[in-house]
């Protein structure tokens, strides 16, 4: 989420094995008249590919501040990741 000051960016994606690690990035918007205090809902979309089967973890990292990008959070998800056969 964010407000009139912000707009989703890119989406970071880096893979290793089973672990996906997925990293969205917000820009930042310069308004020499000030920024809305709406909330918008930011979009990122990533495609995250994982060619090894068995049980792998995708790992969403985001930030909790407002003032600078930290990626001090995360949430981690299990999937499973079949052989495609």
């Amino acid at each position: 989420m964010g407000d009139g000051c912000r707009d989703g960016g890119d989406t970071e994606v880096d893979v290793d094995r089973l672990t996906g690690v997925v990293t969205p990035y917000d820009i930042q918007i310069r308004s020499t008249g000030g920024c809305t205090e709406e909330l918008r809902r930011l979009e990122h979309r990533a495609t995250v590919v994982l060619d090894v089967p068995g049980t792998a973890e995708v790992v969403l990292r985001y930030s909790t501040s407002y003032e600078e990008y930290s990626a001090n959070a995360r949430k981690v998800f299990s999937v499973e990741v079949s052989s495609g056969d």
